[in-house]
Order: structure tokens, then C-alpha cells, then sequence
């Protein structure tokens, strides 16, 4: 009996020296032949980082149901005694109503904030909605206000007009009696000039009598007079009928 041990430690021995030394010789042959740097070596880097990647993603993965499990072990043995199961039960209850309780308090809480949002938002939609409307209002006032101000303009345009053309005409009619004016007067002194050279104002010698030069000075004077006179009337006429007629443009600075 006492030689069968010893040759079953012996045989673990050797296995166990045969194991290390085929580890250290792969080791030492991995490294002869797969060196850092190269292709083998980096392909076996890059495979041993994914597999330790893999293990360590599983053991995320199973953490919480593994500490959940660990959980109930540790309560459910309760130190070897009995009714450990009923006490983790308990402990999952009420563990599980503080959760229901305070995901509860946090739904209430964000309804409110929703209800706050979505009140602040409708004022906000009000207001916008109210400006929207004062903007169309105030856009068909100005509209209003435009299609009137064309309405003026087109009148008054139709106004220049008429007054361009009657200035044309007023013109042409100027020039016409302009020229009848100065043959108007010609013949006006030349009357008067042949009254005082062939008249009797000589033979019956009445360049003594002052009065007849009163006359004379008069009827010579009298076409300045009225032409002062006439130019007169005009410029008051247009002053009167500039004052009494409606144009935009006539007060625009009154206000500044």
C-alpha cells in the first residue's frame, strides 16, 4: 500500500515537471519564434486581448444575476437555521415597493414638469398666436393705407399730367400773346405819337395846357400800370388757391 502512494506521487511529480518544462519550452519556442513585432506575435496579442475582452463583457453581463444569486444563497442559508427563504423574500418585497414608491414619486414629479412645460408652451403658442394676429391686422391696415396712397398718387399723377400738358399749351399760348401784346402796344404809342405830330395838340399849341400833358403822361404810363397790376392778381391768385388746396407734400414739415 505504502509503495502504490509513493508511486502515484512520484507519477504526479513527473506529470506535473513534464507540464512545466512543455509550458517553459512553448514559452521559450513562442518567443524564439514569435517575437514582439512581428506578424505571429501581434496576431496572438490581438486574439488574447479579444478573448480577455469577451470573458470580461460575459462578466458584466452576469454580474447583477450572479450578486443576485449570491444574495439569496447568503439569506437563505441565515446561518444554517431555518426560515432564511421567508426572510430574503421579505427583504425583496420590501426592497422592490421602496423601488415601486420612488419610481412612483419620480413619475409624478416628471408629469408635473411635463404639465409645467406643456402649460408654459401653450402660453407661449397663445402669445405667439396673438402677435400672428395683431401682424395681420396691422399688415392689412398698411395695405389698406398702400392701395390709397396709389389711389393719390395715380390722381395726382393724372393731375401732372393735365397740368404738363396745359403748361405746353399755356406756353405756345404765351408766346402768341406775347407777340400780339408787343404789336398791341406799338400801335398804342404810335397813336399817341401821331396824335402829338399830326393832331391839334401843335396847331391849337395844347403842350401849354398841363392838364393835356396829364393825359399824355397817363396814356403813357397806363400798359406799365396794368401790366404790375395784372402780375399782381396771378401771384395772389396762386397764393389764395395754394393755401385752400389739399397737397400732401405742402405740410410735411409742420410736424418736425
Amino acid at each position: 500500500m505504502g509503495d502504490t502512494k509513493t508511486e502515484d506521487l512520484v507519477k504526479n511529480l513527473i506529470s506535473k515537471v513534464t507540464g512545466l518544462v512543455g509550458d517553459i519550452s512553448g514559452s521559450l519556442i513562442d518567443r524564439i519564434t514569435c517575437a514582439p513585432g512581428t506578424d505571429c506575435y501581434n496576431e496572438k496579442r490581438d486574439n488574447a486581448l479579444q478573448n480577455k475582452w469577451d470573458r470580461e463583457k460575459t462578466k458584466y453581463n452576469n454580474a447583477p444575476e450572479d450578486l443576485s444569486r449570491a444574495e439569496k444563497n447568503y439569506y437563505v442559508f441565515n446561518k444554517g437555521e431555518n426560515g432564511g427563504e421567508t426572510k430574503y423574500n421579505n427583504i425583496i418585497i420590501d426592497r422592490f415597493a421602496t423601488t415601486a414608491k420612488e419610481l412612483r414619486a419620480n413619475s409624478v414629479e416628471k408629469q408635473q414638469d411635463y404639465m409645467n412645460n406643456l402649460s408654459h408652451m401653450l402660453k407661449q403658442y397663445i402669445g405667439e398666436k396673438q402677435f400672428v394676429l395683431r401682424a395681420e391686422e396691422l399688415l392689412k391696415v398698411r395695405e389698406k393705407e398702400r392701395r390709397e396712397l396709389n389711389k393719390k398718387i395715380n390722381k395726382y399723377e393724372g393731375i401732372l399730367q393735365t397740368s404738363e400738358r396745359k403748361v405746353i399749351y399755356e406756353h405756345k399760348d404765351m408766346d402768341s400773346l406775347y407777340t400780339y401784346r408787343r404789336v398791341m402796344l406799338f400801335l398804342y404809342y404810335s397813336v399817341i405819337v401821331c396824335y402829338i405830330i399830326f393832331g391839334n395838340f401843335i396847331p391849337d399849341k395844347l403842350y401849354t395846357n398841363y392838364s393835356i400833358w396829364g393825359v399824355i403822361i397817363i396814356a403813357v404810363i397806363f400798359p406799365i400800370i396794368l401790366n404790375i397790376l395784372t402780375k399782381w392778381i396771378f401771384i395772389l391768385y396762386d397764393a389764395f388757391s395754394y393755401w385752400l388746396a389739399e397737397i400732401p407734400h405742402k405740410d410735411v414739415y409742420a410736424d418736425l
